[in-house]
Formats: structure tokens, C-alpha cells, sequence
């Protein structure tokens, strides 16, 4: 059986970019791999895994606590609880590729044990971290790329890494799918958008500037409220304590379905993307960048919440802003005159879904995987039963 077998460290499907990226990944393998699975951990509070392509690992903890102890354990639990069932489906002849460097571990020991080509995704961070640790993360890194057969990238900062230790690197961006053209009727101009897993911690500083934009906001503009989607409820459930969202200021709704989230899309206004130079790209281009340009929002973002989207130009395509206050401002305009906006907004949209789509930025990532699966049928012609 042509299969692949993908690691995710985090729960799928859900709102991360990681997530959303293994989503993009199934859809284009689905006409060239017989079948796709991704194993992935299932905590106490996480909904009941229904699509047959998840194998979740049971993790007897809950998805809380977000320093370094708690981390450990949940990611320690998950690659030593994830190994047999990815033995397992390597022993049948799938590929391995794990995404980020956080699921490197079991895909690895896999890779030695059973001797089958592993792909990583996203397996570099640049180093991140404090200086005094950074000379072993480098080391880390590096051994990393030696190891995994063919490396992927979403990032053009860590291309050049990538290429130094590694012979195999395919650099595919983050894609999109493309949504259906919402009802512009549903439109409510005094609703502003923030998606983001709160398990992430560019997310949660975006969390805290998006109460001062609130604040700042409730004086001038006091019929606009911002909706933040995105969990764990662990985490929204302490934030919807705060004053601004007890009065509606900033509403926390948590996970919602996918049919849910649709609903929302097409019911917001402004997609926004409080990220300034003090939380910078770690990876390709944001997801949730893609996600609010393709369902016609008119993004507001600081210059790294579209890093890494190429074609696109402030003014033209979205709207930029060096500062929360000055994103305040441009905020405060969009809701007073929103239709001069109008025009932006399906610009934004349609530059995304020409360049960004998943079949569009996969192409020489799914030619690989085609034909990794044709040496290894040559291989099986000529009775040498191994993985190439």
C-alpha cells in the first residue's frame, strides 16, 4: 500500500497553523497516496476523534499549563506513546514524516529500528531561545537535517540552514484552501477577527495587544467588538474574565467547528494580526493570514503577520501598521468608512488564491512523494522487499 504516516505533536484537526497545514498536505496526497493517516495526541478535554484518517495516541493529561515542565511532559508522553502505533504502520510500508522538530523524536527512532524514509516539516526554529542555549539547539538542528531524508520548509529564513546540512530540501509555503465566496449580506462591519490556538505563545502576546487595542477602541468606537477564536478552553475560560471581555468588548468563543468558523468568516469584517517585531515569524507565512485574505476580510496586520506571503503590498492588499497605536487608528477608520475598503479587501483575496493555493505551493513536494513510492515499487519488482 502506497500510505503515509503523519506526526503531529499537537491535536488535529484543529485551529493551528500546524494543523491546518497537515489539512492542506492530506488534500493534495489524496489522488497519489493510497492513504493518509495522521497520529496525534488526544488529552482529556479534547473532542472525540470521528475522521478515520486520525490514530490519536491518549494522553491521561489535560492540553493546560504553558510552561517548560508541563510542555515536557505532554511531548515526552506523546513520542514514547506514539512509537508503537508509528512502528507499526512503517512495518507496512508507509513514509514517516513527522511535522516540527517536536515530533522528530519517534519518527527518528522509527527510521532506525525499521529503516524506512522519513520526511520532516518544519524541523528548524532557528535557534530560538535564550543565547546561552542557542549553540546546542544549532547542534540539534543540524543533526536533525543529517538525519531526515528530505526536509520541508515553510520558511525562507530557514532555507539556507536546511540547505548546508541537508542534500533534500523542498521549500513549500503554507497554502490555503479556497472557501466558498461568502453572502456579503451577512457582513457585520463592527466585528473584528483574531483565530489562533492560545497553546501558542506568539498568539498569547497577540491576545494581550488585542486588549489594548480593545481599550483604546471603546472610547471611539464603542459598537466594535472583537471575537478571538481558538482554545483551549482552559485558557479562554480565564480570559473571559477580564473587564473588557465581561462587557462584550472582546469576546472569547474558544474551539468551534469548522462549520461554525465558516459561519463567523463570513460574518466579520476585519481579519487582524497583532504581530510586531517583538513576536517575529518563526515559520512560513501565517495560516490565519491566508485563512482572512481568501474569506474577503480586510486584513490589518503588523508587517510579521504577513512575513512570508509574497506579492502582496500594503495599502493595496491589506492595511499596515507599525504600532497597536497606529493600528488603532487605521482600525477606527475602516470602521467609520468601511465601504473605502471594500476595494482592498478583494484584491487581498484574490492575490492569495492565485498564488497560495495547496495544489499551487505543493507541486514538487507531491512529484517526490510520487516518486519515492515508484523507486520503492521498483525495488519490490526486483524482489528487494526494503524501503528505499
Amino acid at each position: 500500500m502506497a500510505g503515509l504516516v503523519i506526526l503531529s505533536y499537537l491535536p488535529h484537526p484543529s485551529h493551528c497553523g500546524l494543523s491546518r497545514r497537515v489539512d492542506g498536505i492530506e488534500e493534495v496526497l489524496e489522488s497519489t497516496v493510497d492513504e493518509v493517516v495522521v497520529i496525534c495526541p488526544s488529552f482529556r478535554e479534547g473532542f472525540p476523534h470521528k475522521d478515520p484518517r486520525v490514530d490519536p495516541v491518549k494522553i491521561p493529561l489535560r492540553l493546560e499549563g504553558a510552561d517548560a515542565a508541563s510542555r515536557f511532559l505532554r511531548l515526552a508522553l506523546y513520542s514514547l506513546l506514539s512509537l508503537r502505533k508509528i512502528v507499526r504502520y512503517a512495518m507496512k510500508g508507509y513514509l514517516v514524516q513527522y511535522e516540527s522538530v517536536f515530533s522528530a523524536f519517534p519518527a527518528l527512532v522509527t527510521k532506525l529500528f525499521v529503516r524506512r524514509t522519513v520526511i520532516g516539516d518544519d524541523l528548524v526554529r532557528l535557534h530560538a531561545g535564550s543565547s546561552l542555549l542557542s549553540p546546542i539547539i544549532f547542534m540539534v538542528e543540524a543533526v536533525l537535517a543529517r538525519l531526515t531524508d528530505y526536509c520541508l520548509t515553510a520558511s525562507l529564513r530557514t532555507l539556507p540552514f536546511l540547505k548546508r546540512f541537508s542534500r533534500n530540501v523542498i521549500y513549500i509555503p503554507n497554502g490555503v484552501k479556497c472557501p466558498v465566496r461568502r453572502d456579503e449580506s451577512m457582513r457585520d462591519e463592527t466585528t473584528i477577527l483574531f483565530v489562533g490556538a492560545l497553546t501558542f505563545d506568539q498568539n498569547r502576546v497577540a491576545v494581550n495587544k488585542i486588549f489594548q487595542i480593545s481599550s483604546l477602541l471603546s472610547s471611539i468606537r464603542p459598537e466594535a467588538s472583537i471575537v478571538v477564536v481558538g482554545g483551549p478552553e482552559t485558557i479562554t475560560a480565564s480570559l473571559r474574565n477580564h473587564p473588557l471581555a465581561k462587557v462584550g468588548r472582546t469576546r472569547f468563543l474558544g474551539d468551534v467547528s469548522d462549520s461554525i468558523l465558516e459561519r463567523i468568516y463570513a460574518e466579520a469584517f476585519i481579519g487582524l494580526l497583532p504581530f510586531f517585531s517583538d513576536t517575529p515569524t518563526l515559520g512560513g507565512a501565517r495560516i490565519k493570514a491566508l485563512e482572512y485574505f481568501t474569506h474577503g476580510l480586510l486584513v490589518v496586520s503588523g508587517m510579521e503577520g504577513v512575513f512570508g506571503i509574497g506579492g502582496l503590498n500594503a495599502g493595496e492588499h491589506f492595511l499596515a501598521a507599525a504600532t497597536v497605536e497606529e493600528m488603532c487608528h487605521i482600525l477606527d477608520e475602516c470602521l467609520a468608512s468601511p465601504e473605502k475598503y471594500y476595494a482592498v479587501a478583494e484584491a487581498g483575496r484574490e492575490r492569495v488564491l492565485a498564488l497560495y493555493s495547496w495544489k499551487t505551493v505543493t507541486r514538487e513536494y507531491v512529484k517526490q512523494v510520487k516518486r519515492l513510492f515508484e523507486k520503492r515499487g521498483v525495488y519490490v519488482l526486483r524482489g528487494r522487499h526494503q524501503e528505499c
